[in-house]
């Protein structure tokens, strides 16, 4: 009878931990997320803004320096991740910050100037963009993350400056 009511209870805790586990977390809504034009943003803590997103039909996207009077300072991660049509981007010099897979599987994309400011290229930032032949990278960068470029075909030239210390895996 102890057995029957220790498997009763241990099943009763790994039914309520699994519902648990996939409730949404709510700190991250699509109601924190704004519009402007293409782009999908998110507003900082510090009241700078960050890129979550953009619509998958553009092809050619400027990343405005500011919005609203805020300071656009980063790309989030996976921000144009699958931008199946995206072939150009203009990242302004305000961007800090280029989260992991930002613009992966962009297939179309074809170049990429990665803004003075920038410290490190994280993991598959670039992973699968098919398309890309260039890409310019500052002297502010450090480091270059696992798979930054893995599965870009088409890339001819990738200047490489002396204050990069790191180069991970597959990049």
């Amino acid at each position: 009878m102890k057995k029957l009511i220790s498997v009763f209870l241990l099943t009763c805790m790994f039914l309520t931990i699994t519902a648990y586990a996939s409730v949404p977390d709510e700190s991250k809504t699509a109601e924190d997320t704004e519009i402007y034009g293409v782009l999908s943003y998110r507003i900082n803590a510090d009241n700078t803004i960050t890129i979550v997103g953009c619509n998958k039909e553009a092809a050619e996207v400027d990343i405005p320096a500011e919005i609203d009077g805020r300071s656009v300072t980063g790309i989030g991660d996976y921000a144009f991740r699958n931008c199946d049509n995206l072939k150009s981007v203009s990242i302004p010099s305000s961007v800090t910050g280029i989260g992991e897979g930002a613009f992966e599987y962009c297939y179309e994309l074809s170049a990429a100037a990665i803004p003075y400011g920038v410290k490190s290229i994280e993991k598959r930032t670039f992973f699968g963009c098919e398309s890309i032949a260039s890409v310019t990278i500052p002297d502010s960068v450090t480091s270059i993350g696992q798979s930054a470029f893995y599965g870009c075909i088409g890339l001819k030239n990738v200047d490489i400056p002396n204050s990069v210390t790191c180069i991970e895996k597959y990049a």
